[in-house]
């Protein structure tokens, strides 16, 4: 038999029910609504995002969806229609009804299910860099919010 002076506690594993012991006394800080739904993830680092406890944080899976969709460079997933085109080689006159279209179209599946609705598309070309940014209503939740394409 285990003794505590063996750092063994009173029951050692495998001697007693789940539970046995000495039950904790802080309470847990609340965890936010959100983090029950999808991890949130950074759209710089595209790691998930830590709180100030250094918990994973959350965010809706309808945000989740939609990062995803902005981030992802289409051809490249296992879902193969997910993502972005590549950006473009060239700048031409067309190229931001293109991008346009290429945000449409990657979104496509959230607003088909009707979990979204699109309120505009705005791209932004400076140089040879393009950055598409979106702005849409989550229509689970009805809140509204931004996403860009990092």
């Amino acid at each position: 038999m285990a003794t505590s002076t063996l750092g063994a506690g009173l029951a050692p594993a495998g001697t007693s029910i789940a539970g046995f012991g000495t039950p904790a006394t802080a309470d847990a800080p609340p965890v936010p609504a959100a983090a029950a739904e999808a991890r949130k993830i950074d759209p710089v680092t595209k790691d998930y995002a830590l709180d100030s406890l250094d918990r994973i944080d959350g965010m809706s899976g309808t945000s989740q969806r939609v990062l995803l969709a902005m981030s992802t460079v289409r051809d490249s997933a296992v879902q193969r229609d997910l993502g972005l085109g590549a950006p473009p080689d060239r700048i031409v006159s067309t190229t931001r009804v293109e991008l346009e279209d290429d945000v449409r179209r990657a979104l496509s599946a959230l607003v088909r299910d009707g979990a979204i609705s699109i309120r505009s598309i705005d791209v932004t070309i400076a140089g040879s860099r393009v950055q598409r940014r979106v702005r849409w209503t989550d229509l689970l939740t009805g809140t509204d919010e931004v996403t860009t394409d990092g």
